[in-house]
């Protein structure tokens, strides 16, 4: 497949352009785009100087037309460059933008300067707390996260092993803003339904009847009268499927957190699930407990 790349800018003043880049140039357009000399370091963090310029200099470097079959899409916020970040719209996956230029800059000392500055900048964002890790600088804030993400795992794990499926134990927590574990939930048969060894192991049965964890969370949220807007969801052993995403997404659920990596089988589902947090602003994230990382997928 040839690549392309797309890319939204929106101006300061609330208008979107759109841009194209011709086949094969989509990681160069990603580090144009992070080290342009529009942006522009203050107060606030970083920003762009003026609409004019920033258009005059996309003008001067992308003349393409904007492609149906883009390999990624580009989004550009001149009032804010942690808000700036590209999409893979092969898989829907998310990357702020600073990560376009990362490994560049480690390979081109030219660009060190101004990418120093950039950094600096935004450093301490949300979006940039990922490329942290990997560069070992990580912040007394973020490793306060990642402790209690990993408890919240260890959580989730415990409610895995009170499913009765032989093949597939996933549990699930919902937490809320201030931390607080709202409900739980893990894949097991509906109340009163008899979750029978025969069942279980009958696998053409055990689908048309199983509720998958995060399924049971959102539900056993709803039974208590609680609600989940804003709130976080850790899945531990499996990844989301497209009809769970569906369910997060109506409920309101603002994160989610899997420490699973996507393998073959459940690549498909993964990838209709991210297209649609994508596009509904539902952040992503991967907890790897052995490294004890947490990173934007």
């Amino acid at each position: 497949m040839e690549a392309y790349a797309n890319i939204e800018l929106k101006l300061k003043n609330g208008t979107t352009l759109t841009f194209g880049t011709p086949q094969g140039e989509p990681e160069k357009a990603g580090y144009l785009l992070a080290t342009a000399p529009f942006w522009n370091k203050n107060t606030g963090g970083v920003i762009s100087g003026d609409d004019d310029e920033a258009s005059e200099f996309m003008t001067s470097n992308f003349r393409g037309n904007a492609s149906e079959n883009a390999d990624y899409t580009y989004f550009i916020d001149l009032n804010s460059y942690s808000a700036c970040f590209y999409r893979n719209n092969r898989d829907g996956s998310r990357n702020p933008l600073l990560k376009a230029c990362l490994r560049l800059n480690s390979q081109n000392p030219v660009i060190a300067e101004h990418f120093d500055s950039v950094l600096n900048g935004i450093r301490d964002t949300p979006a940039a707390q990922a490329d942290a890790l990997n560069r070992n600088e990580v912040s007394p804030e973020l490793k306060s996260k990642l402790k209690w993400v990993s408890r919240y795992f260890k959580i989730a794990e415990l409610v895995s092993t009170w499913s009765k499926d032989p093949s597939s134990k996933v549990g699930a927590i919902i937490v809320g803003d201030k931390g607080q574990i709202i409900s739980q939930g893990y894949n097991g048969f509906p109340r009163g339904v008899a979750d029978t060894p025969e069942r279980y192991n009958t696998r053409e049965i055990k689908y048309k009847l199983v509720v998958h964890a995060e399924m049971n969370a959102i539900l056993n949220a709803l039974y208590n009268g609680s609600s989940v807007v804003g709130a976080a969801i850790y899945i531990h052993n499996l990844p989301v499927c497209q009809e769970c995403a569906k369910a997060i997404i109506q409920a309101g659920i603002s994160e989610v957190f899997i420490d699973t990596k996507v393998n073959e089988r459940w690549q498909e589902a993964w990838n209709f699930s991210k297209v649609m947090f994508s596009e509904c602003g539902v952040k992503c994230y991967y907890f790897n407990e052995k490294e004890n990382t947490l990173t934007d997928i």
